[in-house]
């Protein structure tokens, strides 16, 4: 080998190197994505309304990551889009079940339904929740996700969307 070629194979070794090790923040972090919002106001009586509906969570470890992790669904609320006030904090169940372990390069797609408990349909809203949901009409989902790599919540919100069923 050429002192000539040897050189040109280091740099292109280098250069590999770096395009791994300082690639984008997605390819060494959790990444987070809420897709698929829906939410209904339902009124089963007179007295009672029930939002119901849900998210997906697609959650991913970039490939280039040190180690495996496990992912939370943290705290998720329902915000207006204008001020991202709290209109309320959502009960929820998932699918699959937890834990979510991700090894690097992997993914999961969790499927969030609004419930106050498994094996139920919705969750009770007081008269307040309702209006409030109803006035606002379009509305987000806001919340994080934690991860034992890092150990801190990365937030996350849907896009805006209409709620329906509101009088």
């Amino acid at each position: 080998m050429t002192r000539r070629s040897f050189g040109l194979e280091a740099v292109a070794l280098s250069c590999a190197f770096a395009a791994l090790s300082c690639g984008s923040k997605g390819a060494v972090v959790v990444t987070a994505v809420i897709s698929s919002a829906s939410a209904q106001i339902e009124q089963p009586s007179s007295l009672a309304s029930l939002l119901v509906g849900g998210f997906t969570l697609h959650v991913e470890l970039g490939q280039v990551a040190p180690s495996s992790t496990d992912v939370s669904p943290e705290g998720f609320s329902l915000v207006r889009p204008s001020d991202q006030q709290t209109l309320v904090v959502l009960h929820f169940t998932t699918a699959p079940d937890k834990p979510y372990h991700l090894e690097p390069g992997a993914s999961a797609e969790i499927a969030a339904t609004i419930a106050d408990q498994l094996g139920t349909s919705g969750q009770q809203l007081t008269t307040d929740e309702a209006t409030a949901i109803c006035t606002a009409r379009t509305v987000q989902i806001a919340g994080s996700v934690s991860d034992t790599a890092t150990g801190k919540p990365t937030p996350l919100s849907s896009s805006s969307f209409d709620v329906t069923g509101c009088p």
